[in-house]
């Protein structure tokens, strides 16, 4: 399951995994919450952050979902100014390490205990939900 987070700032949008990530909660929530937030950083002149928490509850995605990931990172490689992904998951530190690089934007992890940094990086100091 994907949810999105309030993160109370226009230029960030948060998002949070849980359980198994399907393919239509990339329809439902990740893809239109992202494409929303791209359209108000582009028209605004400046590259979205990007806050991604998949916390300890996080199992992992469907093929479906892996494939739909696939497509809207490659899609957005260069509308990022920072990623911050917060998670432990052997699968996402992976998939960091491999396609962090691509992305024009600076992509940082943290571990689960670390959050409260991730979202000061992000920039989410002031609003610590």
């Amino acid at each position: 399951m994907i949810e999105t987070i309030d993160v109370g700032h226009s230029r960030v949008v948060g998002l949070r995994a849980s359980g198994r990530v399907t393919h239509q909660d990339y329809a439902h929530v990740l893809v239109p919450t992202l494409e929303a937030a791209l359209a108000r950083a582009s028209a605004a002149g400046h590259k979205l952050r990007f806050y991604y928490e998949l916390g300890e509850d996080f199992e992992g995605y469907t093929k479906h979902a892996l494939w739909d990931d696939a497509k809207i990172g490659g899609m957005h490689l260069h509308d990022f100014e920072r990623i911050a992904v917060v998670s432990e998951h052997p699968m996402i530190l992976a998939a960091v390490r491999m396609f962090g690089p691509l992305v024009s934007g600076e992509v940082r992890v943290w571990p689960n205990q670390a959050r409260v940094q991730a979202r000061a990086w992000i920039g989410l100091a002031d609003h610590e939900k």
